[in-house]
């Protein structure tokens, strides 16, 4: 988002509404012109950009880290981590101790979130420690609203792709967008 600014001022007669999926499940990304996918690729058949990879971090407001120093994965594992129940990232914290031996309790009803934006809020307000990406959450680290809560950092093959889809293939919007944000960061 800090970024679509940036966009519009370049190209103010492109038109640009943002649709998020947390909030329409139901929505079909092939309705749009372009789409952001978050995934092991784009959208199937259409012309695609990797945006950025996946970097998982754990994050956590900045008092949950009292002695000032970051947490080691043993000592991580028994706080309090707050889950993303949807598909995409419900086995997040699994991927992020894959490898490390250690077993993590499954989460309380009350510290799992469907929506990004709540389980965001609940990790900036002190709730317990979360999954974050880089470099999504750059603006909040910069900030200090949020900090790193432990030095280990896990990669995946998975991450943001910039997709045209049919419709916007013969569209200049779209394909500006897409050279845009492929090569921009």
């Amino acid at each position: 988002m800090p970024r679509m600014a940036e966009f519009q001022t370049a190209f103010p007669d492109t038109k640009l509404q943002i649709i998020t999926r947390d909030q329409n499940a139901d929505f079909d990304p092939r309705d749009c012109d372009a789409v952001i996918l978050f995934g092991t690729g784009g959208l199937d058949g259409a012309e695609s950009r990797l945006i950025f990879g996946e970097t998982m971090i754990a994050v956590c407001h900045p008092d949950l880290r009292h002695d000032g120093k970051l947490i080691g994965l043993p000592a991580l594992a028994q706080q309090r981590l707050l889950h993303l129940s949807n598909s995409d990232h419900n086995r997040d914290w699994d991927r992020f101790f894959a490898g490390s031996g250690l077993t993590i309790p499954s989460p309380a009803p009350h510290d799992s979130f469907h929506s990004y934006m709540v389980y965001l809020r609940a990790i900036q307000n002190g709730l317990g420690i979360g999954i974050g990406w880089r470099p999504i959450l750059n603006e909040f680290l910069e900030n200090g609203s949020l900090v790193i809560a432990s030095v280990h950092e896990c990669q995946t093959a998975r991450g943001y792709y910039c997709s045209v889809t049919p419709s916007g293939g013969s569209k200049a919007g779209a394909a500006l967008f897409l050279d845009w944000i492929g090569n921009s960061e």
